[in-house]
This record gives structure tokens, sequence and C-alpha cells, in this order.
């Protein structure tokens, strides 16, 4: 995932966004031409509030004229995720891990993302979290790409159109 997003560099291969080859772009420069990592572990500000979290996605629109207005978006979010709408002045670090996730998902969404990547999304959530991360997936399902790196397969199976895995570096394809 680091490798796609771009703050690995490749040791061979290509990272092809549609027809795009992104692979010698820098990491900023790929979530500028659509790519949006959700990593595992957040990596919420947690000193800024849930607002100023979601804000600093704007230093983005000034590279995406296609973007809508930074507040039609934040509506589009707060309407995935109420809860945030509810916590907007609270710090990110105060957040439950649940409210952590959709924090860090809502913040990529605002990039509207080509291809939105997912590492680990259910790490340490509890299972009601786990199905409504689930369902509201499943809702944003045929709006862009995803690519969910996951060990809970019955997450996965709601969710994906295709499953493969990886067992002793090898790819796998669930028939």
């Amino acid at each position: 995932m680091k490798t796609i997003a771009g703050s690995l560099v490749a040791s061979a291969g290509r990272v092809l966004l549609g027809e795009r080859d992104v692979t010698r772009m820098k990491a900023f420069e790929r979530a500028r031409a659509g790519l949006a990592l959700v990593p595992e572990g957040r990596h919420i500000l947690a000193t800024l509030t849930v607002h100023d979290n979601l804000a600093l996605t704007r230093s983005i629109e000034a590279h995406r004229p296609d973007l809508p207005p930074f507040e039609e978006r934040l509506a589009e979010v707060h309407a995935l995720f109420p809860r945030l709408k509810e916590r907007a002045r609270q710090l990110g670090g105060s957040l439950s891990g649940g409210e952590q996730q959709m924090l860090a998902i809502a913040r990529a969404l605002l990039l509207k993302p080509r291809v939105l990547m997912l590492d680990e999304p259910t790490q340490g959530l509890a299972p009601i979290v786990v199905r409504s991360l689930a369902a509201t997936l499943a809702g944003l399902k045929g709006r862009f790409s995803m690519i969910i790196v996951e060990q809970n397969k019955a997450f996965l199976e709601g969710l994906t159109d295709r499953i493969v895995w990886m067992r002793a570096g090898q790819l796998k394809e669930t028939p």
C-alpha cells in the first residue's frame, strides 16, 4: 500500500492509475492524481480538532480545480459519518478508535479519490463499529475503486468484487 501511495519507492514493476504511470511520482503528486491512503494506525493529528483534521485536505484544492467546494464535500462526509459533525470541535486524539477511523476515512474521501486504499480498517474496532463501517463503505461502492488490505474475511466479503490472498509471498485469487 505504501508503495502504491508513493511513500515507499518501488523496487520493481510499475504503479498505474488508469492508463497513467505514476511509479516515479512523489506521494503528494499521487494524491493529487487521485490516490488516497487511509494507513494502518489511522494517522490522524491528535492535537487538532476533528474539523481541523478535515480542513487540512483543502491544501489540495489549488491543484484539483475539478473538486466541488470544501463545504459541499464536508457535508457529504458528515452525511456518511454524522458523529464527526457532532464532534467537530473535539480533539482528534480524544476520539474513540472507531471515531478516529471514521475521521481518517473522511479525510481521504474529502480528496474525492479515484482509488481509496484502506490498510487494516477494522483493526482494534468493536464488532458493531466494523458492521457500521462495512455498511458505509458498501454504500460508496461504484463511486471509485477501493483496495483494502484486511485480515477480517467477513468484512471483505460484503464489499469486494474480488479477493486476492497473499501466502508466502505469492498472490492467490479466491475462486
